[in-house]
Formats: structure tokens, sequence, C-alpha cells
């Protein structure tokens, strides 16, 4: 008899700080170049410049980004 497949050893645990998933900024800097064509440093701008206005922290104001986006393309229930 063959023995068994191996199981897939699970990936090593990825602290909050190297978690690319946990970076609000550098997500909502992406989705900015994307929807708007622009450069790195001018999505920086723009999100630097939407938190100024709002009152609210850089980081305050990429994470509502990310949200929005995340609820925007969540399936919708029929």
């Amino acid at each position: 008899p063959a023995a068994p497949a191996a199981e897939p050893e699970p990936e090593p645990a990825v602290s909050a700080a190297d978690d690319p998933l946990a970076q609000p900024v550098a997500i909502a800097v992406g989705v900015l170049m994307h929807r708007y064509s622009l450069a790195r440093a001018d999505a920086l701008d723009r999100l630097r410049r939407v938190a100024r206005d709002e009152g609210r922290s850089l980081h305050e104001a990429c994470e509502g980004i990310v949200a929005a986006v995340e609820r925007l393309s969540a399936p919708v229930a029929l």
C-alpha cells in the first residue's frame, strides 16, 4: 500500500507588524493608485490631505477607505 500523503506544514505565524494585510495605509495607497491612476507619492499625499481635512489620523482615514472597499466588494445576498 502507498504511504499516505504528507500534510502541508502550517505557515509560520506572522506578527501584526509583518502582516501586509494589517497595513491599511499601504492598502489604501494601492486603492487610490489603481482607482485614480496616481503615482504612489501622489496617492499618499491625497490620503494625507483627506485625513487632515477630516481631522483624522492618516491611519484612521486609511482604515475607513479599506473598510469601505471591503463592504463594496462583499457579495450581495439576493
